[in-house]
């Protein structure tokens, strides 16, 4: 297997934790779902259409987003306001618009599949 590279999901993982740490104070709740949309979760896009990503992994890549966008550590467990499958709802059922990676794999193989059929 001569120049293919090995994947890394924990690199994924370590690139958008990356990418929080210095938006953690700066921004309002507005904000960090904007970021979020825009950003976040258009970063592992190729990965998604690429590879099957394993669960562990997206629930991990979840659990980083919920609690940014609540505010707090992915460590740290504290009560939130509002369930996350309410928040990752379509903007016009009253969510945020906030999709789940789980969801988003599947989604992402199944357009590739369809391609080559």
């Amino acid at each position: 297997m001569r120049g293919r590279k090995a994947v890394n999901f924990e690199e994924l993982v370590e690139k958008i934790s990356n990418k929080l740490q210095g938006w953690k104070t700066k921004l309002t709740q507005a904000g960090r779902v904007t970021l979020i949309n825009s950003v976040l979760q258009s970063l592992p896009v190729y990965s998604f259409s690429c590879l099957k990503i394993p669960d562990k992994i997206c629930t991990k890549l979840d659990s980083i987003i919920n609690a940014f966008c609540w505010g707090h550590q992915p460590s740290v467990r504290k009560l939130h306001l509002i369930n996350w499958d309410t928040i990752c709802r379509p903007r016009n059922e009253g969510g945020l618009g906030i999709r789940k990676f789980k969801l988003m794999t599947q989604a992402l193989i199944a357009k590739q599949f369809w391609r080559f059929i």
